[in-house]
């Protein structure tokens, strides 16, 4: 399953995939939350296509997808929050700030759409960092960058970030 864990905001959504050998499994899938078939109001709701909505309160919670051709499951845990925040210390205004550029995200190829990248944006990160996949890149003795360059254009073209 990818990702195999997410912190997700209450009432967002997060785009979960099941994968065989790496790669998007074509099989039949059922998704079920803390054992839960598509979710529901408490746990947070998922499509067959792994969509999951989070429900309207903080929580933890398992999503375990089955892959109904060959019988086997895959789960993440999924941590639902209402708030983010951060203490440097509590320190007086001004008197140490956090440079520009200290923080950055990681997995940015993991977001699917423009509204997660905005809520990246909207942090204040600026820089980020990804799984360049090395393997599929040099499969064979002439690099192929295809795949990594297409990732690297939709999140930079999103504006601000940068690797």
């Amino acid at each position: 399953m990818y990702p195999s864990s997410a912190a997700v905001a209450v009432g967002s959504q997060q785009v979960f995939q099941a994968q065989l050998s790496g790669v998007p499994d074509s099989n039949s899938l059922s998704y079920s939350i803390d054992g839960v078939s598509g979710g529901n109001s408490t746990t947070g709701t998922v499509t067959n296509q792994g969509l999951y909505t989070a429900p309207n309160f903080p929580g933890s919670h398992q999503l375990t997808v089955t892959d109904n051709s060959h019988g086997t499951t895959s789960n993440s845990s999924i941590t639902v929050y209402s708030n983010v925040t951060v203490d440097f210390g509590s320190r007086a205004t001004n008197a140490n700030p956090v440079p520009a550029g200290l923080f950055g995200a990681q997995y940015l190829e993991s977001l699917h759409t423009a509204a997660d990248l905005d809520l990246v944006k909207a942090g204040g990160i600026t820089s980020g960092r990804m799984y360049a996949g090395i393997i599929s890149v040099f499969a064979s003795s002439t690099p192929n960058w295809t795949s990594l360059d297409s990732t690297i254009a939709r999140v930079t073209g999103a504006g601000s970030i940068i690797f």
